[in-house]
């Protein structure tokens, strides 16, 4: 799995956190010759395993003005989930600064839902 930041460009705008998980095309060609499997069960664990992302970031973000919790946001889309988080500070709290410690609160949840997808794929449709 690799994990990436982009800084937004321009005054005010979001950094964005790029996941690219490495094997998951293996996994989707094993998926794609079992005919047990249906499009429908995968979306929907990966839209769950996006959702679960949010919830607990919004349980562990840092609140001061409540503008980082609230920019936290999932979008669904087919086989596809993204978690936002629009604050233009977004990265310093994540990472931390030399003036501030870090204050992760999405990145630790992205490796343990992506397992839980992963567990849950297996399960439902057996190995």
């Amino acid at each position: 799995m690799a994990i990436t930041f982009a800084p937004g460009r321009g005054r005010g705008r979001a950094d964005k956190v790029n996941v690219r998980i490495i094997g998951l095309d293996k996994l989707q060609t094993k998926f794609n010759r079992m005919k047990s499997t249906s499009d429908s069960v995968m979306t929907r664990q990966i839209h769950l395993a996006a959702e679960r992302i949010a919830e607990r970031a919004n349980r562990e973000v840092p609140v001061d003005t409540g503008r980082l919790l609230r920019s936290i946001d999932v979008e669904l889309r087919n086989k596809f989930a993204t978690v936002k988080v629009d604050a233009p500070y977004a990265r310093y709290v994540e990472e931390g600064t030399k003036y501030m410690r870090a204050q992760p609160y999405i990145i630790k949840h992205i490796k343990p839902s992506i397992d839980k997808m992963t567990a849950n794929l297996i399960r439902l449709i057996g190995k």
